[in-house]
């Protein structure tokens, strides 16, 4: 028995439902699709009525804004099966067999995540957040270990385990909630289980959206490392803390201040410049030199913001 559910922000989610349900229809598994719309004016709620017609499919609207945690657990507790997949709305079904795999995998583990996969081609406008997804996020199942590798776009979690551990409804900023979710369970022996069965990440946000988004989750993560909320487990959190002597501390971040906003322009100017026709089309897993460029930059600017949101 699943319970699929789909957390959305004013997002069509007509083709990945119909994509879902005609693989729930070929199980012999009872089955629920519920999308909880967080966006209290969504104008793709009104699209996404159509789907009312179909069987197993439930679709609401919240009346005012929960955020990213609090729309996840809402949709565990309207949740009717013991075992939960949680899918962001803005994904693509990759597999034929996606929710085959997720049952197999569920009979002997309560948590278990499936990765996410990012578009071939580079969607115009959208290099930053394609090169930081298709180089970074879309590890795969050799390198893909860690419950710092977590991600919340595509996950199964018994219903139990999520009302017991709920995420933090505090969290209003955007970014982390996941991270320190996984935390919580991590700190309770409750191991992640990874599986090669990942979604397309389809809905990428343009370069200055990337970054204004980047530094928003630069910033929380400052700020729950600060009230100690979150311990030193990201990347980001552990680089800084190795320079983390009084001499070294005051000159780094001399350097990332000075820097931060020449690196945004960089990153912008550099992203706005079309890649080469063998660049745009090339297939292999191993980032361009032009992409490690601006994955390093990134790294620097990522770094330049949550020293200066912790420390000033």
């Amino acid at each position: 028995m699943l319970s699929i559910l789909l957390p959305a922000y004013n997002t069509d989610v007509r083709e990945i439902i119909y994509d879902l349900q005609a693989q729930a229809q070929l199980l012999s598994v009872d089955y629920e699709i519920i999308c909880l719309d967080d966006h209290p004016q969504s104008k793709a709620f009104v699209a996404n009525r159509e789907l009312q017609t179909m069987g197993n499919v439930l679709l609401r609207r919240n009346r005012s804004n929960l955020g990213r945690a609090g729309n996840r657990n809402r949709l565990a507790q309207m949740a009717r099966y013991p075992r939960l997949l949680y899918i962001d709305a803005d994904s693509r079904i990759v597999a034929s067999d996606y929710l085959e795999q997720y049952l197999e995998a569920s009979q002997d583990a309560r948590w278990i995540y499936g990765g996410t996969v990012y578009p071939a081609e580079c969607p115009r406008g959208c290099t930053l957040h394609w090169s930081y997804g298709k180089h970074v996020e879309a590890l795969d199942i050799s390198t893909r270990q860690r419950t710092a590798d977590f991600r919340s776009n595509n996950f199964v979690v018994d219903r139990e385990l999520m009302l017991a551990y709920p995420m933090d409804e505090s969290l209003v900023r955007y970014g982390h909630e996941d991270t320190l979710w996984a935390h919580h369970l991590d700190q309770a022996d409750i191991a992640v289980k990874h599986i090669e069965n990942p979604v397309l990440h389809h809905g990428l946000y343009d370069d200055a959206t990337y970054l204004d988004r980047v530094e928003e989750a630069c910033s929380h993560l400052a700020e729950l490392t600060q009230r100690g909320v979150l311990p030193p487990i990201t990347r980001l959190q552990r680089t800084d803390q190795r320079f983390d002597l009084p001499i070294i501390r005051q000159m780094v971040d001399g350097y990332l201040r000075a820097r931060e906003s020449s690196l945004r322009e960089s990153l912008l100017s550099s992203a706005a410049n079309k890649l080469s026709r063998a660049q745009e089309t090339r297939r292999k897993q191993m980032p361009t030199r032009h992409e490690r460029s601006l994955l390093s930059r990134l790294a620097w600017y990522k770094w330049a913001i949550y020293a200066r949101s912790l420390r000033d």
